[in-house]
């Protein structure tokens, strides 16, 4: 019966970025006249050899050879391409968002990465230290924070978040009556104000 294979070059990793070859064989006879590559149900090249350069993470999945003479066709076993790639699409989720109360927020970092990421690293912008490590972390103070995701073929960093409105776990609260005089006018801060004060905690009192 006719037989048919498909062999990749060069064997082992398949890193992001390389050169790949797939190369299909088979012992017909009259010999094959057409080779059709496949990866799924999609048509995706001709002939006896299919070459992917600088292959990408869009690149994983299975692959077909499709071998035809005059007297028929006959489809190959499937390849396997699992492409290893550094994190990408690394970001940080913030919970909760805006404003909080009483409480530190939680910062969660995702990435796209094969392997799956080894070790998130999370630094506050403006420092060279990291401040903590791990999926998650909790941000005890306000300020921007960003992760830095790797594995094993490299690393990338997120954007920096901006925490609001923490200061060490809480929210420093003071029930006081603050009067500010500016160009003459009176503005009264509201009893419980959150630190600091912004323009938008006094009110214009009349007259």
């Amino acid at each position: 019966s006719l037989s048919i294979s498909v062999s990749i070059s060069p064997s082992g990793e398949i890193v992001e970025g390389r050169s790949v070859n797939l190369t299909c064989r088979s012992d017909a006879n009259p010999p094959v006249q057409n080779y059709t590559w496949f990866k799924g149900t999609s048509s995706v090249g001709k002939g006896e050899t299919y070459t992917m350069k600088k292959i990408s993470s869009v690149d994983s999945g299975e692959y077909k050879c499709r071998s035809s003479n005059e007297h028929g066709e006959k489809l190959s076993e499937a390849l396997t391409l699992n492409v290893l790639y550094p994190p990408k699409s690394v970001s940080v989720s913030i919970s909760p968002s805006g404003e909080t109360e009483g409480s530190s927020v939680n910062l969660t970092c995702s990435s796209d990465a094969n392997p799956p990421v080894q070790n998130y690293t999370w630094f506050k912008e403006g420092g060279s230290s990291p401040v903590g490590s791990g999926h998650s972390y909790r941000a005890p103070q306000r300020g921007s924070y960003y992760c830095e995701a790797q594995n094993e073929y490299g690393s990338q960093k997120s954007a920096a978040v901006p925490v609001k409105g923490v200061i060490d776990g809480k929210h420093i609260t003071a029930a006081l009556h603050i009067t500010l005089v500016l160009n003459g006018d009176q503005y009264t801060a509201s009893p419980l104000i959150r630190h600091p004060l912004t323009r938008q905690d006094f009110v214009k009192q009349p007259g």
